[in-house]
């Protein structure tokens, strides 16, 4: 474990962020699951059919509409592990796998949506026999309403997996080793105090050499936007 503080309150910054992104991608999936869950239980046509004996009500709920709404909930809870136990292009998969799934989840709810014609399929999601003749449907659109949200809600947990693959490797490459940056610097600064020694026929010998800049100059440098290995 690293002593330096520098780097400390970096990665410690890198945490906080993926941390953040977790809570906010584990809250989206979590919503999105619970919509697309309730979707499925709700009633999505309520038909009138009769046969030559009675007349019966038929009711489709959203599983009989569509079994998206089954299978992606149990996927974006699935997601809440693999957000944390998976990390790089295998989260990448996972997020993208996310979102392909909530986008199928919608289709089926698009022709509630537009008002067509969905008798022959909401016949067929209630399974009503053969001998009935429908004689009225009726389609409430919240329940569609619903999958929408639910599926946007999984496109956000979708894309806090993938900020968390990418955006903490990009981090690390960029702020993780400020230590070895420092020491790059104070090298280029005393190689360059060498070379200028040596151009004007000064010796090591004859002058005792200068004390390197200290941490704290150089970094002062550097935050007042001065290039610490440019001699004037």
């Amino acid at each position: 474990m690293t002593d330096d503080p520098i780097e400390m309150s970096t990665e410690q910054a890198i945490a906080k962020a993926r941390k953040r992104r977790m809570g906010i991608g584990a809250l989206a999936l979590v919503l999105g699951a619970v919509c697309l869950w309730a979707a499925s239980r709700m009633t999505w046509a309520k038909l009138v059919a009769y046969d030559h004996l009675q007349v019966k009500t038929f009711k489709a709920t959203g599983s009989d509409w569509s079994p998206w709404l089954i299978a992606v909930p149990i996927v974006l809870v699935a997601a809440l592990a693999a957000m944390v136990a998976l990390k790089g292009w295998a989260l990448r998969v996972a997020a993208i796998v996310v979102a392909v799934l909530c986008v199928l989840a919608v289709i089926p709810a698009i022709s509630v949506l537009a008002g067509g014609d969905n008798v022959n399929y909401a016949t067929k999601a209630a399974d009503i026999p053969g001998l009935f003749i429908v004689e009225s449907i009726s389609s409430p659109k919240w329940p569609a309403v619903l999958v929408l949200v639910g599926a946007v809600f999984g496109v956000i947990g979708a894309m806090q997996m993938m900020r968390i693959s990418v955006g903490a490797s990009g981090l690390s490459s960029k702020y993780q080793t400020p230590a070895a940056r420092r020491a790059e610097l104070e090298r280029e600064v005393f190689d360059k105090k060498t070379v200028d020694k040596t151009a004007s026929g000064e010796s090591s010998v004859d002058k005792p050499a200068a004390a390197d800049p200290s941490d704290r100059l150089l970094w002062d440098a550097l935050d007042s936007g001065e290039d610490p290995t440019d001699s004037k």
